[in-house]
Parts: structure tokens; sequence; C-alpha cells
């Protein structure tokens, strides 16, 4: 779906064009369905009160998205707990480029995943939340009770690992 076609005075599109995404952005932050269904609803509902703030300048999706982000950095903030004391259902899905389904693709699709899961439940929830989510390094060191510095060398550090391990099944990562 196109990102920006929802009429943003008109909230009843949200749902269906932006639900899913939302969705999966609570899941990898959460890791918990139920939980992550409760954010997204909120994130709705908040975008509904505050409608009259939308100035329009970013995309809906943009702006509810960081309703959302600020939603689950406060959570974790209030309850005091780190995303790595959640219970991980595992790694999310990681889509396929579009067009290309070559052997060869699906061999370095499979080394990606294979390669994220061989890094620590941390480690993965850090790399995720920045490259797949998008959140800021100070965002991340708010959630996971580490200083900025320390997140950029921790991400920095993991995408060395991933490029390594990549590299040494024959696969030029772009980390």
């Amino acid at each position: 779906m196109n990102q920006g076609s929802t009429n943003p005075q008109d909230p009843a599109g949200w749902v269906q064009e932006h639900g899913s995404y939302l969705f999966a952005q609570a899941l990898r932050a959460l890791g918990e369905r139920n939980e992550a269904e409760d954010f997204v609803q909120e994130t709705l509902l908040q975008g509904l009160r505050r409608l009259a703030t939308y100035q329009g300048r970013g995309n809906i999706r943009s702006w509810l998205s960081s309703i959302l982000r600020n939603q689950i950095i406060d959570h974790f903030r209030r309850k005091g707990r780190r995303p790595v004391q959640v219970e991980f259902d595992g790694l999310p899905e990681i889509a396929e480029p579009p067009g290309d389904e070559s052997e060869s693709s699906q061999e370095a699709l499979e080394a990606v995943r294979h390669s994220l899961a061989s890094l620590p439940e941390q480690d993965q929830r850090l790399f995720l939340l920045s490259e797949a989510n998008g959140y800021k390094h100070q965002e991340l060191a708010e959630v996971f009770n580490l200083t900025p510095v320390n997140v950029r060398v921790k991400l920095h550090r993991i995408r060395h690992r991933l490029k390594t391990e990549l590299m040494a099944q024959g696969i030029q990562p772009l980390l």
C-alpha cells in the first residue's frame, strides 16, 4: 500500500492502510502479540485525539510511527525494564526482494536469517530496532539503558560480525 494515500483527515482508513506496518513495528519492539495489538490500538486512538496537531509535513504513516515509537519508549521507561527481558518469539520474517527469485538470492536471504539468528537476543533486538524500525541512537539508549555512545559501538560491532559471517559464506553484504 502507498504510505501517503490515506487522507490524514479521514482516520477511518488508518487501520487498513497502516495497521499491519504499525503492528510489525510494535511486535518487533515488544515481542508479544497481545501487547503489540494494544499499542497499535492506543497509537491509533492517540493519533485520532491529536489529529488537530498533525501539520501535514510528513506522511501520516511516519507521524503514527513516531507516536508508536514514543509510546514504546515511555512504556519501557515507566516499567523500568528493557526489551531483552520481554519474551522474544524469534526474528521477524525478512522480506524477499521483489522480482528476484534466483537461487543465489534465496541462499543470500537464508544466510542473512541464519546470521541474525546467531546473534545474542539483545543484539538481535538492538539491530532490528535500529535497522528495521529506524530507532535513533538516543531512543535505543533509553530503551536498553545504555549510553548513546555504547549503542553506536554495539551496533558497529553487530554490523561487523554480520558482515564477517556473510562474507565467510561468500555473500557480499551491504552493511
